[in-house]
């Protein structure tokens, strides 16, 4: 099963308990895994349309430590949120 179907699947779990809207995209940019320089260059084209950046992937004190890394390169909120942690967007 593809990421995309596993995450329509939780969205749907999760929508027996909330409403949600929410768009789905493919991001096929990034094939493997990326270092912190590769990302940083990545998302800065990205960054002036981006209100919050969710990183939820690797280890807590590298990605503590690429959050920091893209908020003072870019400016960006980015929260790396704990196992079950939920978050209001608007």
């Amino acid at each position: 099963m593809g990421r995309t179907r596993k995450l329509v699947l939780l969205l749907h779990q999760l929508a027996n308990e909330k409403p949600i809207s929410a768009e789905i995209s493919s991001l096929d940019e990034l094939i493997g895994h990326a270092d912190q320089h590769e990302l940083v260059h990545w998302i800065e084209p990205l960054a002036p349309a981006l209100r919050r950046v969710f990183l939820v992937h690797g280890e807590p004190r590298q990605a503590e430590t690429l959050a920091r890394l893209l908020h003072s390169t870019h400016g960006l909120e980015v929260v790396v949120p704990a196992p079950g942690q939920s978050f209001e967007l608007n």
